[in-house]
């Protein structure tokens, strides 16, 4: 597994190496997309293919440890992290709902996918697309969040339209001391927790301990950042990189939580 996790790192990080570079023109990158989907697709079928570079033979020696896990991996991993820099490529200046939990759901289940394949290879996939759905994507919504202002100052602006225009939110006069983007913060969290608590669900349905416990403990380090949001009113300009030592205690709490009620 420790194989197949380093070739899947080394493809998909060269894959997002290429995208972020700032002097690649825009289609270039969607046609660059389109060579490696096809590429993908063409290696996971077991067609012999020539010219490939070093990330992409990775591909090819990752089917072959274990093709059933393979399989899995391409469906649930690759081609998520491919649909979401696809969906990057095309979001406009201002996103919309539709456009942001369909970005966190590919995002944030490619993670979350490759976690619970690894954990438990056969774990049913109706238990794993409903993780996918409620807590990797909520996982990713608060992600967006902790970076908000981060995102920002590249110009990527994760207010959906209809909560700029709920919340009456003027994208050009948001601060730390902006009202409006706190009470869209408020609620934000609000819908992030309902989702992680509809996913419970699907983690306490599976026999695995271990799959019970990974996932504890990997809703536990969102909903923390999730409680800091809370504990500092809300502001989205705060450094959620760094925990205050009150906040250290809430972790420990949170932690022992989900561990007891999703792992036991």
């Amino acid at each position: 597994m420790q194989k197949i996790a380093f070739l899947l790192y080394y493809f998909l990080r060269w894959i997002d190496d290429t995208i972020d570079r700032n002097h690649l023109p825009k289609n270039k990158k969607i046609r660059f997309l389109l060579r490696e989907r096809k590429v993908i697709e063409n290696i996971f079928a077991g067609k012999q293919l020539k010219n490939l570079n070093d990330y992409e033979t990775g591909l090819i020696l990752l089917r072959k440890f274990d093709k059933k896990i393979a399989i899995k991996i391409k469906r649930y991993v690759i081609d998520n992290y491919i649909k979401a820099f696809e969906l990057e490529l095309k979001r406009n200046e201002i996103v919309t709902k539709k456009w942001l939990s369909e970005y966190a759901y590919y995002v944030g289940g490619s993670f979350a996918n490759f976690g619970l394949i690894i954990t438990n290879p056969n774990l049913d996939t109706k238990i794993m697309n409903g993780i996918s759905k409620t807590c990797a994507t909520a996982a990713d919504l608060t992600h967006l969040l902790r970076d908000f202002r981060k995102d920002l100052r590249t110009k990527k602006l994760n207010i959906p339209k209809e909560d700029i225009e709920k919340f009456n939110i003027e994208p050009n006069k948001l601060n730390e001391n902006c009202r409006e983007l706190s009470n869209f913060a408020r609620s934000q969290v609000n819908e992030i927790y309902k989702l992680f608590s509809s996913g419970e669900k699907y983690i306490k349905s599976t026999s695995s301990f271990r799959l019970r416990l990974a996932s504890a403990l990997f809703i536990s380090k969102y909903k923390f950042v999730l409680a800091k949001i809370k504990n500092r009113n809300y502001d989205l300009f705060s450094d959620y990189d760094h925990s205050t030592l009150s906040e250290k205690f809430i972790r420990m709490g949170i932690v022992l939580d989900d561990i007891l009620r999703l792992a036991f």
